[in-house]
């Protein structure tokens, strides 16, 4: 007998077979779970209400980078374990970028308990890490958020022979004497990742990001409102490639979409332009309508500030984004694929950025300049209908 459904004629053993596989609770079935099924899994004509009989598990999904990645997968019809220790009602967003029952949270406050990070995982084709935390956290060392937790999840990859494992770098992570704490952690990271699954892990370095709710350019916005610009040597010795954080996220679903005779083992992923930290701070005051004055510190004044060792606000001198922003430069690394190989070209820093640093504007000079700006983009219109 035959049994008509959405994805086609199935037979009832069939059926029976999916049920049987139904045992791993709240988990999807698909990818490996199926793989040595006659079954074609995959239904739909693509998009969010399709399934693409892949099933992908997201470390980190509810951070700052992660609702980029799980909207891009979800555009694509992804199986998606969503695994987090946070309120749960934070992570409930998430759900709007897939289709219903495509998304499956699991809370989890306990990331040292292996067992159950063997299960997350067990059913899984791709397992991305986009763990880590910038700075110290109240009840966790920079060193246990970016290496001991990334060790645990790759362990626990190779105990159940996950077949891919892309984890999220830093550009400078190959520096290992560099100032900056949380470079030399991500360069760490890199060599536990690369030790426990030298065959299946990709590396996925990618310079400072920036979006909406980022701190890189909030933390430049905040830095010019005083009118003179503290800055590392006035900032013309320091320079980055900064990166549009969906950009970032849909090079890595470019990644997980690809065969496997055709991932590369490392990547590294920049914005199309080369920025100096003056240029930098002179875009966001030029787009917020100040004028920018910059005034040299020396480093040794800046560490020793009773302010910014015990700060914690992007507003405010802090010690490691000090670091990491004014004194580090980006270390590109010569031959490792971008996003232009992956067909995906990087946006413009300055176009992006616009309506955000717009936000950082004061209230007598928002006016003048949004009048300046619909006047051009109307001379630019009446232009294009006259030709």
């Amino acid at each position: 007998a035959v049994v008509s459904t959405q994805s086609g004629h199935y037979g009832r053993e069939h059926l029976k077979m999916i049920r049987s596989l139904k045992l791993c609770g709240s988990l999807p079935v698909y990818g490996r779970a199926l793989s040595s099924s006659p079954l074609l899994v995959t239904t739909g004509r693509g998009g969010r209400s399709s399934t693409n009989a892949q099933t992908v598990t997201v470390f980190g999904a509810t951070g700052d980078l992660g609702k980029f990645l799980i909207n891009s997968l979800g555009a694509t019809g992804t199986q998606l374990i969503i695994p987090h220790r946070c309120e749960p009602t934070r992570a409930l967003p998430l759900k709007l970028s897939s289709d219903l029952g495509q998304q499956h949270h699991v809370y989890m406050p306990n990331f040292n308990d292996v067992a159950q990070l063997e299960e997350l995982v067990k059913y899984s084709d791709v397992v991305v890490n986009l763990t880590g935390s910038a700075e110290k956290e109240l009840h966790r060392t920079m060193l246990a958020s970016n290496v001991h937790l990334t060790h645990k999840i790759a362990r626990a990859c190779k105990n159940k022979n996950v077949p891919c494992f892309i984890h999220a770098s830093h550009i400078s992570a190959g520096d290992e004497k560099s100032p900056s704490e949380f470079i030399r952690m991500k360069g760490l990271s890199e060599k536990v990742v690369q030790n426990e699954l030298p065959e299946s892990s990709i590396i996925v370095r990618s310079a400072d990001c920036y979006h909406m709710e980022d701190n890189f350019i909030y933390y430049m916005a905040n830095l010019t409102k005083k009118g003179r610009v503290n800055l590392y040597k006035h900032g013309l010795e320091t320079f980055h490639h900064p990166v549009y954080a969906p950009d970032f996220m849909r090079g890595i679903t470019k990644i997980i979409q690809a065969k496997d005779q055709d991932r590369e083992r490392m990547y590294q992923f920049t914005g199309p332009e080369r920025y100096s930290m003056n240029q930098i701070a002179e875009i966001i005051c030029r787009l917020s309508g100040r004028s920018l004055k910059t005034k040299s510190r020396l480093i040794s004044d800046y560490l020793t500030s009773k302010t910014s060792m015990k700060s914690n606000f992007v507003w405010q001198p802090n010690r490691e984004r000090f670091i990491r922003y004014q004194v580090c430069s980006d270390h590109f690394t010569e031959g490792l694929p971008g996003l232009d190989d992956l067909g995906l070209p990087p946006a413009n820093f300055e176009e992006k950025a616009a309506p955000w640093v717009k936000n950082h504007r004061g209230f007598w000079v928002g006016s003048s300049i949004d009048r300046e700006q619909d006047e051009n983009l109307g001379h630019a219109v009446s232009r294009t209908v006259t030709r």
